[in-house]
Formats: C-alpha cells, structure tokens, sequence
C-alpha cells in the first residue's frame, strides 16, 4: 500500500521533521490562491501519483509565471500519466501539490527498508541522485552508504552520526542530521513501512536540511493496526485494474469507476458485476463485506470510499440471511453522523430485520433512496451516476 505525497510530508510534521511549506490543489483556481498563502516568487508543482520518474517525465516542474501555472495545472488534472515503472496503464492525475521553492546546496538520496534477508532495517544513503535505488545499490556501490539496523536494538546516535559524515556533514549539521534520521527510524518502525525514501534529502542555504521528497511503501500485513493510514489509501492511484486491495476486513476492488456497490459475499458481487452489464454498465468498484458486518465495519467502509473522488453513487445491496440488516442500517446512519458523506446512496436490504432497517433508515431523514426492488435500485443508481458525470462535464 502506497502514500499519496503530501500524505506523507503531514506526518513528516508530526514527527518534527522539516518540509516545505505546501498546498493541495486540484484546479487551478485553487493553485492561485495556494501560491499566495505560500508565498515567494516562483513554486514546485508536483502531481500526486504512485510512481517513480515524475520529474523526468514531467510531472514536477518549477513555475513563476501565473500563465504557466494556470496552464500547467489546467493540463496535467484529468490526464493520464505514463510512466516506465507504471507501463501503458498509467496514472490518472486528480491534484497537484504546490511547494514554497527552497535555494538548494546540497542534494542526498535517503531510504530505508524492510531486509527480509538479513532480518534487519536498512538504510541506503548517497550524493548521488537522478537514478532507482537498484542502480545506485548496483551500478555506484563505492558511493554508497549502506548500514543495518537489527532489532529491538533500532538505530543509536553513534551510527547516525556515522552516516552524517560519510555524507560529509560536519559541526551542526551533524547535530541536525542526526535528529532527523533517529525520527525517521522511528516513523518507519511506528508505521510499519517497509519502505521510506526520500530523493533528495536537501541542505538549504540557510543550513537546514529538508525532506524535499517523500515516498513511502506499508506493510498491507500490519495495517489491522494502522487504522489511521488505511483510510488514507487513494484507491485510484493504489490499485490495479486487476486487484483486489485487502485489508482486515472487507475486501474492495477498484476498478476506478463512477459505481461503488457494497454487498455480502462473493456469489451476490459477481451477480452484481453481471447484472450491471445488462442495464449498460460495463464495470463497477466492489466492497464486499462478506459474512461478517458489523457497524464499525460499515462506517470505516465508507471512510474509504468518500476518498475516492472519482465515486459518484454508492449502491448498498445487502441481502440478509447471517447479516442482519438493522445493523448495516444502524451503520449507515452513524456514517452520516460521523463522515460529512456528500455521495448520492442508494439501498436495498433484504432479509433478517430488513423491514426494521428500512423504518430505521425512513426515520433518520437522511438523503437515501431506499428499494427491495433490484431493477428499480440499478436503474436509479444508473441514472444518479450519469447525472453526476453530465454535471461535471
């Protein structure tokens, strides 16, 4: 599981690590105000996708002009980004992150990573930028500073140290260094992240080192307790057309479409698909919760979806036989309370307690249409969709 960016710099922040300053965009009308409240004279535009070479294929670039950045963030939202790591099914780019420009001296590239072989964290340090990790590790071995980290013991100032200076750090900057890699071992180890990079790692004029890059890769194994990073996942960036993305609990699978359609078991998902495909829908996003729903379980779901900005409607078909309806009706409504959830819902709920659920769900006044009757339920949740996407158009 992947971070967006800017994810990752706001945890950088709660961590007392320095990044500049920055702004989430995802117009540009947004992106002229951002650079205002950032400030300076010219700002790093980078768009916010899962794959490496942005700055090669040119989804970063340094703008001053105000014509460049209109024209710049009007072109890159909405496009399809192909990259040599992400091949010919490339990357829709929805948002773009404005940075304050920082003066540059010195640039280092900075990883970490689960070694699976030694039993250890790794950290890989070097001057040398611009290239993969596995052609620094390969190609540039004798520039390459490579230490590991076995546990419980983790990471000592002396070996942090020991890095700084064979980065060439001396007097205070060693002092800094030194900070900042103990709290990212810390951050990596908290997280479970079984990789963090950071390309470049930068030393302002000023003297003050900055994470100017960030990208890191979590252990989809420990996310039952990692709750909080879960719901950040960006499902259109993170997952293939072909996979499911699984965690503790439900199983979702992104097909980065308009339709998410929440249901019980796998029989009634590939129903739905083929049911779907009848009223003209050639392909759908899928929860399946299973067997095992429960109201923390309905309201986390829709955490996850609502951050899906490509979503347009939410279809609840859940039939009833070991779930019992009133409890998936007892979570939607506590999604309301809890989640500002602004996407159109459609429900149908047949089976134990559905018509308790479906009195529950009337009583609420909440904006749900509500039908036990599939046909009617589809084409309702069809129409809501193309209203949306004629509406965006």
């Amino acid at each position: 599981m992947n971070l967006d960016e800017y994810q990752v710099k706001n945890i950088f922040l709660e961590y007392g690590l320095s990044v500049p300053k920055s702004i989430l965009v995802e117009n540009s009308d947004q992106a002229l105000s951002a650079i205002k409240n950032i400030g300076g004279e010219k700002w790093v535009f980078k768009a916010q996708i899962h794959a490496g070479g942005n700055g090669v294929i040119g989804a970063v670039k340094v703008i001053s002009n105000i014509k460049d950045i209109e024209r710049f963030v009007r072109n890159i939202i909405g496009t399809k980004l192909i990259t040599q790591k992400k091949g010919l099914s490339g990357n829709i780019i929805d948002s773009v992150l404005i940075e304050e420009y920082l003066e540059i001296e010195k640039e280092i590239y900075f990883a970490m990573f689960s070694n699976q072989k030694n039993y250890c964290i790794t950290c890989i340090t070097s001057n040398l930028l611009g290239i993969d990790i596995e052609d620094i590790i390969s190609n540039s071995s004798s520039m390459v500073s490579k230490e590991n980290f076995f546990l419980p013991h983790g990471a000592q100032d002396y070996q942090a140290r020991k890095i700084g200076f064979k980065l060439g750090f001396s007097g205070l900057e060693i002092n800094q260094f030194t900070k900042i890699f103990l709290s990212l071992f810390k951050l990596f180890r908290d997280k479970d992240f079984q990789l963090l990079e950071i390309s470049p790692l930068v030393v302002t004029k000023n003297r003050t080192i900055y994470c100017l890059g960030a990208k890191v890769l979590l252990d989809k194994n420990a996310m039952y307790r990692q709750q909080q990073l879960l719901i950040m996942q960006d499902f259109p960036q993170d997952a293939s057309e072909n996979s499911f993305v699984r965690e503790k609990g439900p199983s979702y699978f992104s097909l980065k479409e308009s339709i998410v359609c929440m249901v019980n078991g796998y029989g009634l998902a590939l129903s739905m698909m083929d049911t779907m495909q009848a009223f003209g829908v050639s392909s759908i996003n899928l929860l399946d919760f299973g067997g095992d729903i429960t109201e923390k379980k309905i309201i986390d779901a829709f955490k996850k979806i609502v951050l899906n900005k490509k979503v347009k409607v939410i279809f609840v078909n859940i039939f009833g036989g070991i779930v019992n309806c009133n409890t998936v009706a007892a979570g939607i409504i506590q999604a309301f309370n809890e989640i500002n959830i602004k996407l159109p819902i459609v429900v149908r709920l047949l089976g134990t307690n559905s018509n308790l659920a479906v009195k529950n769900l009337k009583k609420s006044n909440l904006k749900i249409f509500i039908s036990n009757n599939l046909t009617s339920s589809i084409e309702k949740t069809i129409s809501i969709m193309r209203d949306e996407n004629e509406s965006v158009d």
